[in-house]
């Protein structure tokens, strides 16, 4: 699971469909998921760059690795983040 967005690099770069996927995901307690958002040009290239986000974990919803990825979906810096 991974999300595409398009965006520009800290030197520039403008990328299309840039490659995101969530790692490193913990749960520090019952109601917070922590996570790394890693960008990658393409999907088997070295990561770009990479930041830490956390969001609320809903114990009744889906799994926190589906709930991060939902969570950055709702964040401005993906807006028009697709499934890929």
């Amino acid at each position: 699971m991974a999300i595409c967005i398009t965006t520009t690099t800290e030197y520039g770069i403008d990328l299309q469909d840039a490659y995101v996927r969530v790692e490193n995901a913990s749960l520090p307690s019952k109601d917070l998921v922590v996570f790394d958002a890693v960008t990658y040009a393409k999907a088997n290239f070295p990561p770009i760059f990479k930041r830490q986000y956390t969001c609320q974990h809903n114990l009744e919803g889906e799994n926190a690795i589906k709930q991060a990825y939902e969570h950055l979906k709702t964040l401005p810096e993906f807006e028009g983040a697709k499934d890929c």
